[in-house]
């Protein structure tokens, strides 16, 4: 299907909207593309070829997109894809170079060992910075594109292993581009199209010839998809769309920042192909799985590890140094990261906590809780898994001490995951956290408008202890509530809470409006790692503190977590440097408490101990003990006093001390044991260390490994589909020799035979066995060709020799090409030699020569000129002999038309013009005298013919010659006054002969009747002269003129009709017609047509293609009456005519009056 091109003018605009523009028209673009048309990122790796070429067979119509294909391929060989694909599709392809341009309806392929970025509107080739194994190609150019081209961009992940592409879409997908997969079950690996597709971004999961198809409606569709104008009109229609997310996910957007949102929708009516706000909301009411769509897309869920490492840096020197600094080991560090998403900036954070710990030397209890309202993400980062494409946004020194290699992916170690508790949790409708020492909330307030930061920042300000810190993005500020914090520094968005006065109750942005609704705000789930939070003022906690039961948190190998109460009952003392409960548990106590924390982990139940008797040096106090397991694997052992305490007894002061003792060399038994046990942990570390480390060695070198057999398998690919066509090329090529039937050798360099063809056995001795002999030992039956002489210049000089030969008996002509034979490394490899039989070609060029010598002599003979015309050059091609006729150079072989017309007279160039124009354009030939001017000599008179024809290359050309007629026009000059003179005479006779044959009857009246007629004869033999003489020289007399010359004078009222085409007379025959003719009229006087008024005469003639005239007379005569044939001299003179004519004549009387038919065969005109 051949379809319109859209515009796909190139338009260079390096200007750029910040990514979240402040305004609410419908429609924003993140960024103005750098070009009109749609680019399309193609990445691929093993397999990639054949989808490539699916891909791209099945376009057959201008799509107005540019396709950019990056491969996987082996940096140490150069690439086929290019020549391969170009036979594959319509589309032009070219392979990629450093500062190229991209062209619409183009495939740019990535060369091999580089990486490809867009810069400028312009390709822009690097080297790799990573390793061999660790090289992203198709990410790093999807997020180059997705910065340059915004919604105008498409990426496409096509057939290979690992995960390259994954991690590129999101930045695609982030900035409104449209992301599409190959179906993994008709790719050959599905390695790449399921991680994309597992990102949960692809928008289309297609068979390969779909996308191109798929991806042109995408764009296309843009066109008419648009928000109502008003906008008014568009912000209802936005609430309405909030509404039903708020009915069928529980999130509600309507704080959110419009820009965002509009296209967010705009791109789904898209994907879609519907083209109204109206259609939109009628599919969400219809199809729930949409509207978990679009809040997917709502929650723009963009994220990296150390994402701006300057804003990093100053955070740990600023913020995370001195919270660990004025921190005791008995102290928390609370840190919460709201809109977490998957969990990289959480975890960052935690890396920059323990690093910091570690260089310190301290070790506080530290949580960091990192929440969202996107559940799937928040499994994600619970998961801790990340592919290894995002593994360089770690900084190297944290790399090795907090992740741990996979197979395509690296997780983060687990006493970072310990570190950090992830939860759902909404900003703007659940409960803030509390006593927290730093929030990390970093490119999340951009998305809400401004009344819901209004309200967020109190918030933030609830939530942190004073002198408490906020971490904010680059884009972001508290310039709307810069009374709740003071910045410390402002350029990386690092401010410190201040202790301003709240003025009224906190409110939860959307609370009210959820309420209203009749929704309740999405709670946390009961199994969440942290304790909800609730407000509680210093007195509640001194309440909290003074009367609450004493308790310890313990873990489940005795480390205490977190205590409260007075435990100086129960405890040694206060857990400050030592945390271990079996060390600090009084006597009683001690010996039971570990196994009944270990059995109410196991259980996962709560457990309690009675009546145990805890001995302290007051005495002996009776407890209840109770086990209460957390979600965290924690355990909280509450203390519950039952009697009062009974004092110990003076006299029996040895008995516990001597117990005591025991239980003191216990415990150091233990102490020493632990020692040893730690020691041995220790070692297993280090044993552990180090076989990570090999691990991670191991884990590299399969990478590498992989990304080699990868690019094995496109550049096996490659081979293969080259082998095809090689393997077509090889079988073109033998049955092209086969067919030319021509002599041909394939010489090496050593000018031993390589190969010959069939024709070449049968034109000289030549066979088999002979392949691999030196061409010298052969002897060629040709003469004037020295084989290895000419062969060796061909080598020297890389240019083909061209020589004509002959066989040694000289009856066969060759023409000898020998060539330089170029190898596939492009070096001259040897030679070829081609025989091409030219005898016939000589025969008829020596035949052609000939003709050539006869007609240049028959011209010369004939003292003729020649001339060609080429119409198209308006070139005359002249000879000699034409040059003489027209009085030019006769040293100039060529003229021009100009140069003709110049030396004609004036009066004849407008006939010149107009014969040859009616030459040119209906292909009639002409024939004209004219005069050519001569300086001071009088003018020469020529002749010229000219006949159009087209030549072999199809060109039209007007021939003809030229004679010299001057002496032909003088002697007709002279003719003609000769004639004259004679006309003159002959008519003074005729004259003389009237008048003596007038004079007769006066001595013999008797002949007065002969007198009369005879003087008639000798007038129209007269006239019929006079009439011969003024047509041209006694030839050439019209036939209806010399009848009408004839009968007119013998006519008065009766009817007189002369029919028939136009005859000339030749001059021979004139006189015996006039005087027939004549005869034939005066009979008709006398007795028939012409006697009568009513009378006619009708007389009417025709000629064949033989020349033969027949003249039918036809006499009408009213009231005729038949007579008796009379034979006077009239009759006689008849008959004598038709004798001098060797006419058939047919004479009758019919009832009307005299029919004669006559015919005869005429003489040809004067000018035949």
């Amino acid at each position: 299907m051949k379809r319109n091109k859209k515009s796909s003018s190139q338009r260079l605009d390096h200007g750029r909207r910040s990514q979240m523009d402040d305004g609410d028209r419908p429609g924003l673009t993140y960024i103005d593309p750098a070009f009109t048309f749609p680019v399309v990122g193609i990445g691929a790796s093993a397999g990639g070829l054949e989808a490539v070429t699916k891909m791209f067979q099945s376009v057959d119509f201008e799509t107005g997109m540019a396709f950019v294909l990056v491969l996987h391929l082996d940096p140490n060989h150069e690439s086929l894809i290019v020549e391969l694909l170009a036979r594959k599709t319509p589309l032009k392809v070219r392979q990629i170079e450093d500062g190229s341009f991209l062209e619409p309806d183009t495939v740019h392929v990535i060369p091999p060992g580089a990486s490809l970025e867009l810069q400028d509107g312009t390709f822009r080739l690097t080297e790799f910075s990573e390793p061999r194994g660790l090289r992203r190609p198709i990410d790093s150019f999807f997020k180059s594109l997705a910065e340059v081209q915004g919604d105008r961009a498409a990426a496409v992940v096509l057939s290979g292993t690992g995960a390259d592409g994954s991690v590129g879409i999101r930045a695609i997908k982030e900035h409104g581009g449209v992301c599409v997969s190959q179906d993994g079950r008709e790719s050959a690996y599905d390695g790449m199209p399921l991680s994309a597709q597992s990102t949960g971004l692809i928008d289309f999961v297609l068979p390969a010839e779909q996308i191109v198809d798929r991806v042109f409606r995408f764009f296309n569709n843009s066109q008419g998809m648009l928000f109502p104008d008003d906008a008014d009109d568009a912000e209802r229609a936005m609430l309405r769309l909030f509404d039903l997310l708020r009915q069928t996910t529980g999130h509600d957007f309507s704080g959110y920042k419009r820009s965002t949102l509009f296209r967010r929708v705009e791109r789904r009516m898209q994907l879609l192909e519907l083209s109204s706000i109206e259609d939109y909301y009628a599919r969400m009411q219809s199809d729930v799985e949409e509207c978990q769509t679009l809040c997917q897309d709502f929650l723009i869920n963009v994220t990296a590890f150390f994402r701006d490492p300057e804003a990093y840096d100053a955070l740990r020197d600023n913020v995370i140094v001195p919270l660990v600094e004025k921190a005791r080991n008995s102290d928390e560090i609370r840190i919460w990261v709201p809109g977490c998403s998957s969990g990289q900036e959480a975890y960052s954070v935690a890396m920059l906590v323990d690093d910091v710990c570690e260089k310190l030397n301290r070790r506080p209890l530290v949580q960091i809780f990192g929440t969202d309202i996107d559940e799937q993400m928040i499994g994600v980062a619970r998961n801790a898994r990340y592919p290894t494409a995002v593994f360089s946004e770690i900084p190297k020194k944290y790399q090795d001490a907090y992740t741990v290699g996979l197979d395509t992916q690296f997780e983060i170690v687990r006493s970072i995951r310990d570190m950090v508790r992830f939860s759902t949790h909404s900003l703007i409708a659940d409960a803030p956290f509390s006593k927290i020492d730093l929030i990390c909330c970093r490119n999340l307030l951009i998305y809400f408008g401004d009344e819901v930061q209004r309200e967020v920042l109190p918030l933030f300000h609830f939530s942190l202890k004073q002198d408490g810190y906020l971490f904010l993005g680059t884009s972001e500020n508290v310039s709307r509530r810069e009374d709740l914090f003071t910045p410390i520094i402002r350029r990386m968005r690092i401010f410190r809470r201040t202790d301003a006065p709240r003025r009224a109750m906190l409110n939860l942005p959307l609370g009210d409006q959820f309420r209203h609704n009749g929704i309740r705000s999405r709670t946390m789930p009961k199994s969440r790692d942290f304790p909800r939070h609730k407000r509680l003022d210093e007195s509640n906690l001194e309440i909290y503190e003074r009367f609450a039961p004493p308790f310890v948190r313990v873990a489940e190998d005795g480390r205490i977590i977190a205590s409260s109460g007075d435990l100086s009952l129960y405890l040694e003392s206060r857990p400050v440097s030592e945390r271990d409960l079996s060390t600090l548990a009084k006597p009683g106590l001690r010996d039971i408490v570990i196994p009944f924390i270990s059995e109410c982990v196991e259980r996962r139940e709560e457990m309690a101990l009675q009546d145990i008797d805890v001995v302290s040096s007051f005495g002996t106090q009776k407890v209840d003990v109770f086990a209460y397991p957390l979600p965290d694997e924690s355990v909280a052992l509450i203390f519950h006093a039952k009697e009062a305490l009974k004092a110990r007894a003076a006299g029996v002061a040895v008995q516990p001390a001597s117990r005591d003792r025991r239980i003191h060399e216990l415990q150091r038994d233990l102490n020493f044991a632990r020692e040893e046990l730690h020691s041995k942990v220790e070692e297993i570390e280090t044993a552990n260390e180090e076989l990570k480390s090999s691990n991670e060695e191991m884990m590299s070198m399969n990478e590498e490994l992989q990304s080699a057999n990868e690019e094995l398998t496109t550049a096996n690919e490659e081979l293969k589909n080259k082998i095809e066509e090689v393997s077509v090329a090889n079988a073109d090529l033998e049955n092209f020799m086969r067919s030319s039937d021509l002599p041909m050798i394939v010489l090496d360099r050593t000018f031993r035979i390589r190969h010959f063809t069939e024709a070449t056995v049968q034109a000289m001795p030549i066979k088999e066995s002979d392949r691999g002999r030196y061409i010298s030992e052969l002897n060629l039956p040709l003469k004037g060709l020295n084989l290895r002489e000419a062969a060796q210049q061909v080598l020297d000089s890389g240019e083909a020799v061209s020589l004509e030969v002959t066989s040694d008996d000289e009856r066969q002509s060759y023409l000898a090409q020998i060539r330089p034979y170029i190898g596939t490394n492009g070096h001259t490899d040897g030679v070829t030699l081609v025989l091409v039989d030219v005898t016939e070609m000589h025969q008829l060029k020596e035949e052609l020569r000939i003709e050539a010598e006869l007609l240049n002599l028959s011209l010369e003979a004939g003292r003729m000129g020649l001339a060609d015309l080429d119409v198209a050059t308006g070139t005359v091609t002249i000879n000699n002999r034409f040059a003489s006729h027209m009085g030019l150079p006769e040293d100039a072989p060529t003229v021009t038309l100009d140069n003709m017309k110049s030396v004609m007279s004036p009066q004849f160039v407008p006939v010149f013009e107009s014969a040859l124009d009616k030459a040119i354009k209906l292909g009639e030939s002409y024939e004209f005298d004219f005069t050519v001017k001569q300086a001071g000599k009088p003018f020469r008179w020529i002749r010229t013919r000219g006949m159009p024809h087209e030549d072999v290359n199809g060109d039209l050309h007007v021939v003809g010659p030229t004679l010299d007629v001057t002496n032909d026009k003088l002697a007709v000059e002279n003719r003609e006054v000769l004639i004259a003179e004679m006309s003159h005479r002959v008519k003074n006779l005729f004259a003389v002969i009237s008048a003596l044959v007038q004079a007769a009857p006066k001595k013999n009246p008797e002949t007065i009747d002969f007198a009369s007629a005879l003087i008639s004869r000798i007038a129209a033999l007269g006239d019929a002269y006079d009439l011969a003489r003024k047509q041209d020289n006694l030839a050439n007399v019209d036939l209806k003129l010399l009848l009408d010359r004839v009968i007119a004078p013998h006519r008065t009222v009766q009817k007189f009709d002369l029919k028939g085409p136009t005859v000339t007379l030749g001059s021979e025959g004139l006189t015996t017609l006039t005087l027939l003719f004549h005869e034939l009229a005066t009979n008709a006087l006398k007795y028939g047509a012409l006697s009568k008024d009513g009378g006619s005469l009708k007389v009417e003639w025709s000629k064949d293609d033989n020349g033969r005239l027949s003249v039918n007379w036809l006499e009408t005569v009213p009231g005729f009456e038949p007579q008796e044939e009379r034979v006077g001299f009239g009759s006689k003179l008849i008959d004598m005519a038709m004798l001098q004519l060797k006419a058939e004549v047919h004479r009758e009387f019919a009832d009307t009056g005299l029919k004669l038919t006559l015919a005869f065969d005429m003489e040809k005109p004067a000018d035949a």
